[in-house]
């Protein structure tokens, strides 16, 4: 009978302990709601991770495809200039207007190097 009551109190002080522990310090740790709580926040962290990593990707994805663009432009241009300087004449001559044409608009690209100010 006297093992109940100690029992009983015992209850009692670590009631008072919890409530004392939750007012001062936030919810205990051991309880059901603080450990849904800590797992959901692990897979949250773990969904917004994966959401960075895939827009990552997609800014890298996004970079490189701008890249291509900017090499197929150069491409085409590099092309047309030689389309341009290998124009024959039906006697087999350069054609003397193409060949001017690509030097003056490498001029105008360039024109810090060429020209004085």
């Amino acid at each position: 009978m006297h093992q109940s009551r100690a029992l009983r109190q015992y209850k009692k002080v670590l009631k008072k302990e919890k409530s004392t522990h939750k007012l001062n310090d936030g919810p205990l740790k051991t309880s059901k709601f603080h450990r849904k709580t800590k797992a959901t926040n692990s897979i949250m962290k773990a969904y917004h991770k994966s959401l960075l990593v895939q827009e990552e990707k997609k800014r890298q994805h996004k970079e490189r495809r701008e890249e291509d663009g900017k090499k197929d432009l150069k491409r085409k241009e590099r092309y047309e200039v030689h389309k341009k300087m290998n124009a024959r004449t039906s006697k087999g001559q350069p054609v003397m207007k193409n060949r001017i044409d690509v030097l003056l608009n490498k001029i105008e690209k360039k024109k810090d190097l060429y020209c004085l100010k």
